[in-house]
């Protein structure tokens, strides 16, 4: 009985190959391992046309396997900006009276990044970029050796001036969490000052940090609004 079974299975494999079944299409019908079928069908040879309707089942697999794949990264990609935005208004809910909250959020409003869907903070005071890192720690439980990169931005009649080691002493962060510096020709052949010491840019990766702020923007403008 078993050998009965084992020749019908083979000429119902080497038929589904002869229609441009594909070895994973045959499988999900007959109860054989991949070594046996290849076993059963290695010497079939397809005509062009069988090939050709072969490689077209592939193609419409492989389309539709990535359409599912976009469906579901977009549905987890929703699922867990939800999840951030819940978290931001019960912050905003929890700190909306407090001043040092409200003043992080009015400064990132001011001087923070718009052009891309990433959280970026750039002045040329150190007291403000100390006061943004606080803020940053306090209210959206980072990191500034873990989660936070800055970049310096300073004329180049400054490169050879070092002043990467003042910001990094001053913000009492190791030059490790910097990135690049980035130095900007200028016409001037006067520097501006001893005390000048370039703008500095807070860097986040993390797009959480970037959807909590911009919903705190937006609960604190309707709370204004309402006064």
């Amino acid at each position: 009985m078993y050998q009965y079974m084992s020749v019908q299975n083979k000429l119902r494999a080497i038929a589904l190959r002869m229609e441009g079944y594909s070895y994973s299409e045959i499988m999900n019908q007959l109860p054989v391992s991949k070594s046996t079928l290849s076993g059963w069908l290695k010497h079939i040879q397809l005509t062009s046309q069988q090939e050709d309707l072969l490689r077209q089942k592939i193609t419409a697999r492989s389309t539709l396997g990535r359409a599912h794949a976009a469906t579901t990264n977009r549905r987890k990609r929703a699922e867990r900006e939800a999840m951030v935005l819940k978290r931001a208004r019960d912050v905003f809910d929890l700190q909306q009276n407090d001043p040092f909250f409200c003043f992080g959020i009015s400064m990132y409003w001011a001087e923070g990044g718009k052009k891309s869907s990433m959280f970026q903070f750039m002045n040329s005071d150190p007291r403000i970029i100390k006061l943004m890192i606080r803020w940053i720690e306090t209210y959206m439980n980072a990191s500034k050796e873990k989660d936070l990169f800055f970049r310096l931005y300073i004329h180049d009649a400054y490169a050879h001036e070092n002043r990467e080691e003042f910001w990094a002493k001053y913000l009492d962060i190791s030059m490790g969490r910097f990135k690049k510096t980035i130095y900007k020709p200028t016409s001037h052949l006067v520097k501006r000052g001893p005390e000048y010491m370039g703008c500095m840019r807070i860097e986040a990766y993390n797009i959480n940090f970037f959807y909590m702020v911009r919903e705190w923007q937006n609960m604190l403008a309707n709370k204004l609004s309402m006064r």
